[in-house]
């Protein structure tokens, strides 16, 4: 998503979506760390041949076809021309300027028109930690 905003020329956009974001998921999988259950983790530990334990060959092959993706998304990059939507904002001179005030324009965007969507999405999270916090508890033995 932030490569799309930056793909837009929105920078600020782009760097907050990763702040923001980055922080959200890190936040989320420290809860989930804290709160999970021990005793699920060790039996993840010792379960062999599955994703948590791959073999170095198959580490290196995953590296590799990674690479391989990156290397040709660049290619294609260096190769592709700019999309009609962007020549058409060139040729009618709506592009954003350095000197534009766009972060207040994004403060009213984000209070008003994009409110509801920011709330859903604090829902969301709210609701992980919730079920987080419910996987973790001991239940009783019969």
């Amino acid at each position: 998503m932030a490569g799309l905003f930056l793909f837009a020329l929105a920078d600020f956009v782009a760097i907050t979506q990763i702040m923001v974001y980055v922080g959200g998921v890190l936040i989320l999988m420290i809860f989930a760390f804290m709160l999970s259950n021990k005793e699920l983790l060790k039996d993840l530990q010792q379960i062999s041949g599955s994703l948590f334990s791959f073999p170095s060959w198959q580490s290196l092959t995953l590296a590799l076809a990674f690479f391989g993706v990156m290397v040709l998304g660049i290619r294609e990059w260096n190769s592709m021309e700019l999309p009609q939507w962007m020549l058409n904002n060139i040729q009618s001179g709506d592009v954003i300027a350095p000197t534009d005030n766009n972060i207040q324009q994004l403060g009213i965007k984000f209070m008003t028109q994009y409110v509801l969507p920011f709330e859903v999405i604090s829902i969301f999270l709210l609701m992980a930690l919730i079920g987080a916090a419910h996987l973790s508890r001991k239940e009783e033995r019969a």
